[in-house]
């Protein structure tokens, strides 16, 4: 079937019977709206749910407990969004909403109880009973190391200044750098 373009889509969003249009219970939960076909007596505008955000929205809500207090997600969700959303921040560098979560940088390590390695929050889901503590000394004395270790091979030219490592490395009130910088490996 032939589509229009984007901007004659937006001229007429599709409703359901009421005043307002579909899409805002559907940006309320952070659905994108889509255009799903065209037909040739014109164009049919839907909001839809790719098959990733559906489960999210139909994923089970858990208890768990968050620095002490009782909050609630849903098992599709990370550590790291809840926190957000509770106001408890958390130091990231490798997490970007929408792309894929794979917990590299190690910047947002929490502690978990009852288990002995810190777990990255950007990539880990919760679970009933879960008890995630973000500010204790070793969740952050860790997070500061891997922003010291960072920021020591980072070179002090003006443009690498004011980014992300700068910026959690002085909410965490990480010093000057310890560590003497890598050598430099040389070309091939």
């Amino acid at each position: 079937l032939p589509r229009r373009a984007d901007a004659d889509m937006r001229e007429r969003p599709h409703t359901n019977g009421s005043d307002k249009p579909q899409t805002a219970f559907l940006n309320k939960v952070g659905v994108s709206r889509v255009a799903v076909g065209a037909s040739r007596q014109g164009v049919i505008d839907m909001n839809a749910a790719t098959r990733n955000e559906a489960a999210a929205l139909d994923a089970p809500t858990v208890s768990f407990k968050l620095n002490g207090r009782d909050v609630t997600g849903r098992a599709s969700e990370n550590l790291l969004e809840i926190a957000k959303r509770e106001g408890v921040e958390i130091a990231h560098l490798c997490y970007k909403q929408g792309l894929e979560q794979v917990g590299t940088c190690r910047a947002c390590v929490v502690e978990i109880g009852g288990e002995r390695v810190l777990a990255p929050s950007c990539c880990r889901a919760p679970t009933a009973g879960m008890v995630v503590t973000t500010d204790s000394e070793r969740a952050v004395k860790s997070q500061k190391l891997v922003l010291e270790l960072l920021l020591a091979d980072m070179p002090q030219t003006l443009f690498t200044r004011h980014n992300e490592v700068d910026e959690w490395a002085a909410k965490l009130g990480v010093g000057k750098p310890r560590f003497e910088a890598r050598a430099k490996v040389a070309q091939d």
